[in-house]
């Protein structure tokens, strides 16, 4: 038989497919592999440019064009000779879809009759990005078609964490189209697409479509409507994702299972706790959720960066909602443990949206400033807060552990940490320690402590109770405060599951 030959159209086909399929923040990569597949440099760029800018424009790419904004490419935004423009700027430009460059910046876009309620719109989404997203970028842009006007805004947040094998993208396209009685009929769509690549290659893609209807009543009054609707069905979109991320550890992930190669059959999750290393070779992954809170300037970003990245830096943004980073350790040679890690913000206006995020949490982290007061002195109303609105499924509170950060800044130092002890005892914290992110102090320390404490005293199905085989382990069952290597604080008088630690 001759050997099948894929005609050069055929090829180029296939490596237009993986371009429009790759997942966000990977185009470097793909682009790179299919390079090496095609091995035609010239063919790839001639007859594979089409892909590059659907991806583009397709994924609603952010381009700097100003050092206040950032600018969407899209289908909405480019002009028949090929170049694009961003109403907000009033700026017209060329971008290279291949290297992802603008240039040849121009200001010469001219608004058209929609301009009014266009600016009305644009206003009323700036501040709902910037409540709502921490990198977010919007595009409000006014069509006009004969007599029917229309206002399509596209929003667009992302977060690629390669460090942590993962990488997101959320997007949404709101079209708001003017009918001649003087309704709006509002159709928008949402998208997340999230790829987690670490031991594995799962993809999250999801999508829903919002149709609504309201009555114009002006610029003003448009505006704020459209936004309301956006609002409200961006986050029942985001609680439905949250719901069902996580429950897919025991749902999707397990229907994904394959038959184990020696005899053949699926392991039975049912039955998977009464398995040991003696009977059955296994590797159990076990996932653990830990959420930080606490007021906005207190480090905890910082805290959550040095501990899952390695890095600091000293000026972070506001944390806008709930942030996300997870890190993975081996608890021992048969179970691997993953740290998803959510960070709360701190301001008052989130508060009601605490009960989403704190809910199948294994354990919680309190962060406060050592160089301000008020920051301590609003512990406990974070605490009562957790208390309020998580318990674990036997019913316990989720331990809390309170970290004491910005130690570095000694000479601005304003928390007498004094009697920290007796205020853990008073409040049934199960530890503390000082950390500074900066000189990533107890940080790691910190983590290991509250992880051992988990996987030790917990029995909640998603987590692995583990019991020493060496009888003068740090750890035991009946007693199960850690000391620490430097300056362990038992608390006297408190029950098995109650310690702390701290470094002086």
């Amino acid at each position: 038989m001759a050997d099948f030959q894929l005609s050069d159209g055929d090829r180029v086909k296939i490596a237009s497919n993986f371009i429009c399929l790759t997942p966000p923040g990977e185009f470097v990569e793909v682009f790179n592999d299919i390079r090496i597949l095609l091995n035609n440099d010239t063919l790839l760029k001639e007859k594979g440019g089409n892909s590059f800018a659907k991806y583009n424009k397709d994924q609603f790419t952010p381009v700097k064009l100003t050092d206040e904004r950032s600018a969407l490419i899209s289908h909405h935004s480019q002009l028949p000779d090929g170049r694009f423009f961003d109403p907000t700027s009033r700026s017209t430009f060329k971008y290279d879809h291949l290297r992802r460059e603008v240039s040849d910046i121009r200001k010469d876009w001219s608004p058209n009759q929609t301009e009014s309620y266009r600016e009305a719109v644009d206003k009323e989404t700036l501040s709902y990005i910037n409540e709502h997203f921490t990198t977010g970028a919007a595009t409000v842009f006014g069509t006009v078609d004969g007599n029917n006007f229309k206002i399509v805004l596209c929003i667009e947040n992302h977060k690629f964490s390669s460090t942590n094998f993962w990488n997101a993208r959320w997007r949404s396209e709101w079209n708001a189209t003017f009918t001649p009685r003087g309704a709006v009929e509002v159709k928008g769509i949402l998208k997340v697409q999230v790829h987690y690549y670490e031991a594995g290659n799962v993809q999250l893609v999801s999508s829903k479509e919002i149709k609504d209807r309201y009555q114009d009543d002006g610029e003003p009054a448009f505006a704020k409507k459209l936004v309301e609707i956006i609002r409200g069905s961006e986050t029942h979109f985001q609680e439905a994702l949250n719901e069902n991320y996580r429950t897919m550890n025991s749902t999707t992930f397990k229907a994904l299972r394959r038959a184990l190669p020696i005899t053949h059959t699926k392991l039975d999750w049912l039955k998977i706790k009464g398995m040991t290393v003696e009977n059955s070779f296994w590797v159990f992954l076990c996932v653990l959720y830990l959420f930080y809170v606490i007021d906005e300037f207190s480090g905890k970003t910082a805290v959550i960066r040095r501990y899952t990245e390695a890095s600091f830096t000293p000026n972070y943004k506001l944390t806008i909602g709930v942030d996300f980073s997870s890190r993975s350790h081996e608890w021992d040679n048969d179970t691997r443990v993953t740290l998803q890690l959510w960070d709360i913000a701190g301001h008052e206006r989130y508060g009601q949206m605490t009960r989403v995020y704190y809910k199948y949490a294994h354990a919680a982290i309190i962060v406060f400033d050592q160089t301000r007061t008020a920051s301590f002195d609003s512990v406990l109303k974070w605490y009562s807060d957790v208390k309020e609105k998580v318990v674990l499924s036997n019913n316990q509170h989720v331990p809390v552990l309170l970290l004491a950060n910005k130690s570095d800044l000694k000479d601005q130092l304003e928390v007498d940490l004094t009697h920290m002890n007796d205020f853990l005892q008073m409040h049934d914290f199960i530890g503390w320690f000082r950390t500074s992110a900066k000189d990533n102090l107890n940080i790691d320390e910190a983590m290991q402590f509250l992880l051992d404490h988990v996987m030790t005293t917990q029995s909640d199905p998603a987590v692995r109770p583990v019991t020493p085989s060496d009888p003068n382990s740090t750890f035991t069952l009946s007693n199960s405060y850690r000391v620490h290597s430097d300056t362990p604080i038992p608390l006297s008088g408190k029950t098995s599951n109650s310690y702390c630690c701290s470094n002086n």
